[in-house]
């Protein structure tokens, strides 16, 4: 919705604003490259980013760290668009709560049944 309809970002709290607020330590975007201890990252708002990891950094095995994909980051600024990362996270999927089919989930008999489902936002 926000790509097709400009102002509706600033209407409704996307997984995108939500995640674009580096001052708080979330960061996200599309990958330009890696390399080494650094990620070139590319913010929703078209801002350029390099990304520092360490041993230190925990990078969810979801996570592709490759040209062109997009990820989330958790950690802190450390300077002019330079972040550090504490942990990379996979921009869909693994993080969401999961369907379960089990007792007491509501959903044994139809497990495509929205109920249980993520959190609004996604995380």
């Amino acid at each position: 919705m926000t790509r097709g309809f400009p102002g509706y970002g600033k209407l409704v709290a996307t997984k995108e604003s939500q995640w674009s607020q580096p001052e708080k330590g979330l960061l996200a975007g599309t990958i330009n490259f890696v390399s080494g201890n650094s990620i070139d990252l590319r913010d929703f708002s078209g801002k350029d980013w390099k990304i520092n990891i360490d041993e230190k950094t925990i990078v969810r095995p979801s996570a592709s760290l490759e040209s062109g994909k997009m990820i989330k980051a958790i950690g802190q600024t450390e300077s002019n668009q330079v972040f550090r990362a504490n942990e990379i996270r996979p921009w869909q999927g693994k993080g969401q709560m999961k369907k379960s089919g089990g007792a007491g989930s509501g959903n044994a008999k139809h497990p495509e049944s929205p109920k249980g489902r993520g959190m609004p936002g996604g995380e």
